[in-house]
């Protein structure tokens, strides 16, 4: 480097003389002698450094569960082009109309907002949305599956209030969606996506899913387009078990994949009559 410093133009003059008055275990005293340090430092390095490159290639953990690439189709689970945009126009005009009874009726959404279970509390939200029969299914799954139990939150006296009485799932009531903000749509909606990956689909958690997209902000954030892609990928497995076109799944299953795809624009998970 000091050989390299004689062809460098010089921006501001840097006396190195007062280093050796100087003790390079304190901190410097005065920017001057900060910046002799800095200038000394830079005389040290070497003018070619060589990397070490290792030819063979790390193994990197991804940051994000790689999507499963669906090979194959069902012939007759495919709905037509025309009926996957019918849904996404119907969708747009839900959507319009939910954003505008918001607008419009803030005191009354206020006084009508049932207690939510916190945000954190994946458990909690679980026996809210499908009920307390779906949560001790999702627990067995979760421990069959290996996974860490979500933690537990004590419920309160205003946490429990907000429970059915007896247990059964709560449908997405127009009530329950106002009250949440997009960070608690995205959470809600990303427990939802883990239970369909453990438990598989049901139409009462459809429901859940068709609601929380409604309330997604457009255009979507990275983390809501991640999300619902993983959901669509995971809804065309499942619709691969299906045996027959007769199955009270399959519209439900076709609907969301196709609202991901047309309505929020993945057009390459789009299905292809």
């Amino acid at each position: 480097m000091s050989n390299m410093q004689e062809f460098l133009p010089k921006a501001f003059p840097v006396d190195l003389g007062i280093l050796k008055e100087s003790n390079f275990e304190k901190p410097a005293t005065n920017a001057q002698e900060y910046l002799s340090r800095v200038r000394y430092e830079a005389k040290q390095c070497p003018d070619v450094v060589v990397a070490d490159v290792q030819t063979k290639p790390k193994s990197i953990t991804p940051l994000l569960e790689i999507e499963d690439q669906v090979v194959s189709t069902l012939p007759w689970s495919i709905p037509s082009r025309k009926w996957q945009q019918d849904q996404s126009t119907d969708y747009a005009d839900i959507r319009s109309k939910l954003a505008r009874y918001q607008k419009n009726s803030r005191k009354e959404i206020k006084e009508k907002c049932p207690t939510l279970p916190k945000l954190r509390d994946e458990l909690g939200w679980c026996k809210f949305c499908l009920g307390v029969e779906f949560h001790d299914k999702l627990v067995s799954a979760i421990n069959a599956a290996g996974e860490e139990l979500p933690p537990v939150i004590p419920d309160d006296d205003e946490s429990r209030s907000g429970l059915p009485k007896d247990g059964s799932p709560r449908p997405p009531l127009v009530s329950i969606l106002l009250c949440m903000d997009q960070p608690m749509v995205q959470q809600v909606l990303d427990y939802h996506i883990h239970w369909l990956k453990l438990m598989g689909f049901t139409i009462a958690q459809g429901c859940w899913l068709y609601a929380l997209m409604a309330c997604l902000a457009k255009p979507l954030y990275p983390d809501s387009a991640a999300s619902i892609r993983v959901m669509a990928r995971l809804c065309k497995t499942i619709r691969l078990t299906l045996e027959s076109e007769d199955d009270d799944k399959l519209p439900s299953l076709n609907l969301l994949i196709a609202l991901v795809a047309n309505f929020f624009d993945q057009g390459d998970l789009m299905d292809k009559a």
